[in-house]
């Protein structure tokens, strides 16, 4: 998948049953404040009900956000992840990581299940982040975040 808007691309499996969805940056961040879109590669577990809290299966997004071009992407990363008590959630761990050779960072929080965030540095813009929001979760849960950990191998960015 190449999205040339914002400057990525990344493999999926062919051989798995994956939907892309693409959605207003509104809808689903806060942090986007109407830039662009963020696009969803979703993969239904078996088990799924429809109109149901999401439990099986994987929900992989990408977007590109807004963030204080005065503020660290350390310090974006912690802010948008931080636990929020008023729903329960809280964050298991924060730490540096690499996407691919990108340096970045990712945090793990729960609430309505286990949520894993990555942020990477958008190439030559200090006011803008790449987020990914991964859900993985089901009875095949270790399979599903292989699939994860094999998409995020080949994240790149094409600007």
């Amino acid at each position: 998948y190449i999205n040339s808007w914002a400057g990525w691309q990344i493999n999926y499996p062919s051989d798995q049953d994956f939907k892309i969805e693409t959605r207003p940056y509104t809808d689903y961040f806060e942090i986007g404040k109407g830039l662009g879109y963020v696009i969803s590669f979703v993969k239904i577990g078996p088990t799924q009900k429809t109109n149901t809290e999401f439990y099986d299966g994987i929900s992989f997004s990408i977007a590109v956000a807004i963030k204080d071009k005065n503020m660290s992407l350390k310090d974006c990363a912690e802010n948008e992840t931080k636990p929020n008590p008023g729903v329960g959630s809280t964050r298991e761990y924060f730490n540096e990581t690499t996407v691919n050779g990108i340096k970045g960072y990712e945090a793990h929080v729960t609430s309505f299940g286990q949520n894993r965030y990555i942020f990477l540095p958008y190439p030559n813009n200090t006011g803008k982040a790449y987020r990914f929001f991964i859900i993985s979760e089901g009875a095949d849960k270790a399979e599903y975040d292989k699939i994860v950990n094999s998409m995020l191998s080949t994240f790149k960015f094409t600007q």
